[in-house]
């Protein structure tokens, strides 16, 4: 065998840059999207304007809906309230939350709300029972 050179020899032509990419979904998809963990059980769907868009970053807009579904917190079993929902503006790591949970305790007959709100960067917390008791 003879080598003859290699294909670094002489002048290197410019590397075609690939043509940007884009890719856009609509998702439908209203209902039957289950979460299962060892904590947590939920069916969500997606609002009717649900879409993600991929170039260079991936975007999501559009909603997520919380038909039902419950989590354990510390051994409690907290219902989401059926209007829970998490918004998409765009960055998919910066959705609006809007999600409500109840316990109800048969043991003393009070009923303790969590509301979550806000965005990942500006979060609010609420804890409230009925019958209220201090915080």
């Amino acid at each position: 065998l003879e080598a003859r050179g290699s294909v670094t020899d002489g002048p290197r032509a410019p590397v075609p840059r690939a043509a940007p990419f884009a890719v856009r979904a609509r998702v439908v998809a209203p209902r039957n999207l289950w979460v299962r963990a060892e904590d947590a059980t939920l069916e969500l769907g997606l609002s009717d304007d649900f879409r993600v868009v991929a170039t260079d970053t991936t975007r999501v807009y559009g909603t997520v809906l919380v038909r039902r579904g419950q989590v354990d917190v510390l051994g409690r079993k907290f219902v989401l309230e059926p209007q829970s929902s998490i918004t998409f503006g765009g960055a998919i790591d910066a959705p609006r939350f809007d999600v409500k949970a109840r316990y109800e305790s048969e043991a003393t007959g009070v009923t303790v709300f969590v509301t979550l709100g806000g965005t990942t960067d500006e979060p609010s917390f609420a804890l409230t029972s009925n019958p209220p008791h201090p915080q």
